[in-house]
């Protein structure tokens, strides 16, 4: 693991034309779908629809980035560099769900995937160079986390703001829970099939238990149930991994 300093994160976590793009399609995209009932049910409103699309257009980029950035740094951190990837089809898909559901299903919120690259002049103390797969599982959940995180600030401001904050609460626990699902090439798809199995069984667990508890528990619940539900997961992973099941046998 390597210390992160300005000059490592000015250096190694930065965004190509390519990702901008992929940023810009991914975020457009999602807000289309996150504002689509807001353009008015048996009476269509520009200014309505307009208004909250370019406000779901803000925050869930705000959303993607935090999400992205999390998983540059700490892919930094451990000495890789992290190129992100719009997943088209699952935009695709999301979008047509939306659309011919009358906004209905818009929860298939896709942030994409991710490319990471080894740096050698970061891991010139690993015994084995080239990508370790147990980090690439954990790069993955990073953006996850922070998603997570994002919605536990939120929850804080509910008494303040109750409809923004719960809304974007809501959104950044759907983006968590859309991109723990082990189908490729989103992040589950990393973590599920990282050489340590169970650790798919924690990630998963952790992120159900705080997404589901956030909407009627305190933070202090959230974060011990989320544990107890992580370590519950976590027991059925290594049930079901294990050819010697049950493993405390």
């Amino acid at each position: 693991m390597v210390k992160l300093t300005r000059y490592l994160i000015k250096k190694h976590v930065y965004f190509t034309n390519s990702e901008k793009l992929d940023f810009l399609i991914t975020a457009v995209t999602l807000a289309f779908m996150f504002s689509f009932k807001q353009w008015g049910g048996d009476k269509f409103s520009f200014a309505n629809g307009i208004y909250h699309f370019l406000m779901d257009l803000f925050w869930v980029s705000v959303a993607i980035m935090t999400h992205i950035l999390a998983q540059k740094i700490y892919g930094a951190k451990l000495g890789y560099e992290v190129t992100y990837k719009k997943w088209g089809l699952g935009l695709l898909i999301g979008a047509f769900l939306t659309i011919a559901t009358n906004g209905a299903i818009n929860m298939v919120a896709v942030v994409g995937s991710i490319i990471i690259l080894d740096i050698p002049a970061l891991r010139t103390l690993e015994m084995r160079r080239g990508i370790n797969y147990t980090d690439l599982a954990k790069i993955s959940y990073a953006g996850i986390f922070a998603n997570l995180m994002l919605a536990m600030i939120f929850k804080l401001f509910i008494p303040i703001f109750p409809e923004f904050a719960k809304t974007f609460m809501t959104m950044n626990i759907i983006l968590a829970l859309v991109a723990i699902l082990p189908i490729p090439p989103l992040a589950g798809f990393n973590i599920f099939f990282a050489p340590e199995k169970p650790y798919y069984g924690w990630m998963l667990g952790i992120t159900i238990g705080i997404s589901a508890l956030l909407f009627f528990a305190p933070l202090w619940l959230t974060l011990i149930g989320a544990v107890v539900i992580g370590f519950l997961t976590w027991l059925g992973f290594n049930w079901l991994m294990d050819d010697k099941r049950p493993f405390w046998n």
